[in-house]
């Protein structure tokens, strides 16, 4: 037995706290005795005991009303009831009230100490759960703000890129939804809200002889699961023409099936991102001869 282990006895009976105490003692338990209950709760918060015994019939303050103020103070302190009455109502009004166990005098050594280690092993395993509950909490709360930041710094490092990034929804082979990312209006001059207002402008303002050659390729990503680049022209916002280096780089799919007395009906959908980089000044450069002309194509 851990010497360490402190017992709070509250009884008014002189012998029988000396008994207990005796008997505590000699098993390896740290004995604080009271006289009364509101002594009890005194030497509760000076001592901080690990279980309290506590008489049910008391003069001023009894069993009952200790046991409650404990509660008040700690649901997870052990207190047992020792009543010299072996009434069913008074168990049932213990329990309620929070004790832990309620023996009957007299009491035997041997019948005290289980009661006592059970109510220890109960308050270890509640403290032990406790504590694990706290650590999982603390877990959660810190991967869910590592999991926020990290949503947030990815949110402004797409900001941040210069570049016009996308994602496109394709469903039986015919485009559906376009996301455009804040980058857009740096290649294009057109804003978010106007790609999200028109879903097709992004295809309008590919330059129209360049447009079957950018169909095609969207449409060979659907059956194909590599990148692609390629150079083409669009069509900038203020009237000027852009080259710009076209990245597409296909995602995955699903099938979308609905079971009815019809039979089994469904469409394939595909997503693919894209990734679109202004290479006008670069352009300009290879046609006037300062640097040679690099081939993007896939």
């Amino acid at each position: 037995m851990n010497v360490q282990t402190t017992v709070l006895v509250i009884d008014d009976l002189e012998p029988f706290r000396r008994y207990l105490q005796t008997a505590l003692e000699l098993v390896g338990y740290r004995v604080v005795t009271a006289a009364d209950g509101r002594q009890g709760l005194e030497l509760f918060e000076q001592t901080s005991p690990d279980i309290v015994l506590v008489d049910l019939q008391m003069p001023d303050m009894n069993g009952l009303d200790v046991i409650t103020k404990i509660r008040s103070i700690s649901n997870l302190m052990p207190a047992i009831i020792i009543s010299g009455q072996g009434l069913l109502a008074d168990s049932i009004e213990a329990t309620r009230r929070g004790a832990w166990d309620y023996l009957i005098k007299p009491v035997t050594m041997g019948e005290l100490e289980f009661s006592i280690k059970r109510c220890l092993e109960r308050a270890r395993l509640l403290w032990e759960n406790l504590m694990y509950r706290e650590r999982l909490e603390q877990m959660v709360h810190a991967q869910t703000g590592e999991l926020r930041e990290s949503r947030a710094r990815n949110r402004r490092l797409l900001e941040s890129v210069s570049n016009d990034i996308y994602t496109v929804t394709v469903q039986d082979g015919k485009p559906v939804q376009t996301i455009h990312r804040p980058g857009c209006e740096r290649i294009t001059g057109y804003t978010l809200e106007e790609f999200t207002a028109d879903p097709g402008l992004w295809f309008r303002i590919i330059y129209e002889d360049d447009r079957p050659q950018v169909f095609g390729l969207s449409q060979h990503l659907l059956t194909d699961s590599h990148s692609h680049t390629l150079e083409h022209r669009i069509l900038h916002k203020n009237g000027s023409i852009r080259w710009v280096t076209h990245t597409l780089v296909p995602g995955w799919h699903r099938n979308d099936l609905l079971v009815s007395d019809k039979g089994i009906a469904g469409s394939v959908t595909h997503y693919y991102d894209g990734v679109i980089c202004d290479i006008t000044r670069r352009k300009r450069a290879e046609a006037e001869g300062f640097i040679p002309s690099i081939s993007l194509a896939a």
